[in-house]
């Protein structure tokens, strides 16, 4: 008889932008820790009653946030990935 262990697991980091203490994006990152280099990025959209336009007057500020999030989100798996090789390697 053999006995295994198997674990499995993700990291989920969110980011919220806000316009006025108002939410007007909302982003999540999934990475997978048993395969690191699979990553989801979600994004969805506030629940303004006066979305568009606020979003209109503050896109290229919001798109900015959100390119952000995107690069920290990559920069931890990058770190995640690079862990696990230095792990491999010992």
């Amino acid at each position: 008889m053999a006995i295994t262990n198997e674990r499995t697991g993700t990291l989920n980091l969110h980011n919220s932008i806000k316009v006025d203490d108002q939410i007007i994006k909302s982003q999540t990152a999934t990475i997978d820790l048993t395969n690191p280099t699979k990553v989801d990025i979600q994004t969805w959209n506030g629940s303004l009653e006066n979305f568009d336009e606020t979003y209109k007057k503050n896109r290229v500020s919001i798109r900015n946030e959100m390119a952000n999030f995107e690069d920290y989100a990559y920069e931890v798996q990058d770190k995640i990935i690079a862990e696990q090789q230095r792990n491999l390697e010992e």
